[in-house]
């Protein structure tokens, strides 16, 4: 989440730590992904698949729907959005691509549980190859949004598998054997991202997430060591905020970044202070969907 919000801020540059996370940060989803498909077996393994859905929808689509809607009330107030113009996918947020995607790999995931228990890794090798020929099928020409971005699913389709088969078949390696195989692979896919950007090419998404997965568990085991840093300088809190609150987070980041950096009422602050009021308006907002979301769940949907 911490990859994230730095690799959407517009407010920073020329900086070598920010810069880094403009190159690199996305691949924060690539954790996101793999550790949501790692938890999603344990959902599984435990509840009914009529069970595992309801859950779903309770995580996802009240917090979805609320933003939603707090979203339109702002843009009826002038705060004006890059978004779709269709009413239920702007109300659903289903227009942003993570929720989009996450929305079908939680569909499919009962499949590729079953699929996963019977056939293993040729599952995530299959989920590979579809990746990489999804790319040459032009769903860009589709007049109907979901469609056109069919991409935004399949490109990060493999991580999420992977995430899947090592719940259900962990990693018979040593920890320094998966950091050493991790580190290669992750050099390699910084030297093609850096030399994509020389080249003002943009590298075809698939081939480089592809690439991404031997590295995602040594990333997870960099992640790990983190948040000990974090517990010994009695910090964790902030962690486990980003964590616990992070769809909410990732919704909202994105929408305050860009008016903020948009909107008129802002040109007058400058970059350090664009970030402070924006930090502070995410944090906010958070709250507010939090608050609003828990009060309906717990006093109108339990009473009923």
């Amino acid at each position: 989440m911490i990859a994230i919000l730095l690799v959407h801020q517009p407010f920073f540059y020329d900086n070598f730590f920010v810069d880094f996370f403009h190159m690199y940060g996305l691949w924060g989803v690539e954790l996101f992904l793999f550790v949501s498909g790692f938890g999603i077996v344990y959902s599984l393994n435990k509840n009914t698949i009529k069970n595992f859905y309801i859950h779903r929808i309770k995580r996802m689509l009240p917090t979805c729907i609320i933003i939603g809607v707090i979203k339109l009330l702002f843009l009826k107030l002038g705060f004006n959005e890059d978004t779709h113009s269709n009413f239920f996918l702007l109300a659903t947020n289903l227009y942003i691509w993570y929720i989009y995607a996450i929305t079908v790999y939680y569909i499919i995931s009962p499949l590729l549980f079953k699929l996963l228990k019977g056939y293993g890794l040729w599952v995530v090798l299959l989920a590979c190859v579809f990746s990489l020929l999804c790319k040459y099928i032009p769903f860009g020409n589709s007049p109907y949004y979901l469609i056109n971005h069919i991409g935004w699913i399949t490109g990060r389709l493999p991580i999420y598998t992977f995430g899947m088969y090592v719940a259900l078949k962990p990693l018979n390696f040593k920890i320094s054997t998966i950091n050493v195989v991790g580190f290669i692979f992750f050099v390699i896919c910084l030297i093609l991202r850096a030399g994509s950007i020389m080249v003002k090419y943009k590298w075809n998404v698939p081939y480089i997430y592809v690439l991404l997965l031997p590295a995602t568990p040594m990333l997870c085991i960099l992640c790990s060591y983190v948040k000990r840093v974090f517990q010994k300088l009695n910090s964790l809190v902030i962690l486990e905020y980003l964590g616990k609150y992070s769809l909410e987070l990732f919704l909202w980041h994105t929408y305050i970044y860009w008016n903020l950096f948009r909107n008129k009422l802002f040109e007058s602050y400058n970059s350090y202070e664009k970030a402070l009021i924006s930090l502070v308006l995410i944090l906010v907002l958070t709250i507010v969907t939090v608050f609003i979301r828990d009060f309906i769940t717990n006093n109108i949907i339990k009473k009923k």
